[in-house]
């Protein structure tokens, strides 16, 4: 294996790491506890929060496509159009079309909890369950999309 494909192979791992971890951590810890705490409160650490954590998830989702496809292509298995029809190319293309869809769909995801959860400094009736709905969502895209790099490891 060339040194190219292993610092490909670890920048593709980190940044999976880095979007699981954090989809993880929103999913289980920051909005559960957010909900419970005071309206205002919840606010001031969503407003403060929503850019940073936005530009690192956008970051690593980016960085998990770009070097996915890399590692695929490239320096992988898929070398022709035939090969898209393989179990691996099938994974593959299905991978790729779910991390485009969080590419666009994530970005919309903390302006619609804005909308959802919050009426000024106040919260919406039942915004709590909605609210995780919205996240679990994402988390659910986020470990299908894990489900297809495991599979694409083993040849799939």
């Amino acid at each position: 294996m060339s040194y190219v494909v292993i610092v490909l192979q670890f920048l593709h791992l980190l940044f999976a790491g880095i979007l699981i971890g954090g989809t993880a951590y929103l999913n289980f810890v920051i909005w559960p506890v957010l909900l419970k705490r005071p309206s205002a409160e919840a606010r001031a650490f969503f407003d403060a929060s929503f850019k940073p954590i936005s530009l690192v998830m956008g970051l690593s989702g980016g960085m998990v496509f770009l070097t996915g496809i890399l590692r695929g292509t490239v320096f992988g298995q898929i070398k022709s159009m035939a090969d898209l029809s393989t179990p691996y190319g099938i994974t593959f293309l299905l991978a790729a079309a779910m991390t485009i869809f969080m590419l666009i769909h994530g970005p919309r995801t903390g302006p619609m909890l804005l909308k959802t959860v919050w009426d000024g400094n106040k919260y919406r009736k039942d915004s709590a369950p909605k609210a995780m709905a919205i996240v679990r969502f994402s988390g659910l895209m986020v470990l299908l999309i894990l489900v297809c790099m495991i599979l694409m490891h083993f040849g799939m």
